[in-house]
């Protein structure tokens, strides 16, 4: 696994003209290194802003571990509090707060 990224780094840094997002497409960030964590089935995530859930979902899948998702919008949170309401091991949670106008933020 340390050689792959080995070699990934390496075909990045061979062309000075790519652009952080060509380096993404390159190494295929989205495959590797958005999911490559040291994580065990013991682990515990928090997402925050889970969206869709489609991150919570993909790190299930690969480490089986423990995740708690907070999503303040409450469209999202009931989409994704759907999805994974058969899974025990994948908690969704809403996180609501207001700004008051002194600029504070509270939960």
């Amino acid at each position: 696994m340390i050689k792959k990224g080995i070699i990934l780094l390496k075909r990045i840094f061979r062309s000075r003209k790519n652009t952080p997002y060509k380096n993404w497409l390159i190494v295929k960030g989205d495959e590797t290194l958005r999911l490559n964590y040291p994580l065990s089935r013991n682990s515990i995530v928090f997402d925050l802003g889970g969206y869709k859930g489609q991150w919570a979902s993909d790190v299930y899948s690969r480490y089986l571990c423990t995740i708690y998702v907070f999503e303040p919008v409450k469209e999202f949170f009931e989409k994704i509090k759907d999805k994974f309401s058969k899974n025990s091991k994948i908690k969704v949670l809403i996180l609501e707060f207001q700004i008051k106008q002194n600029g504070k933020l509270f939960f």
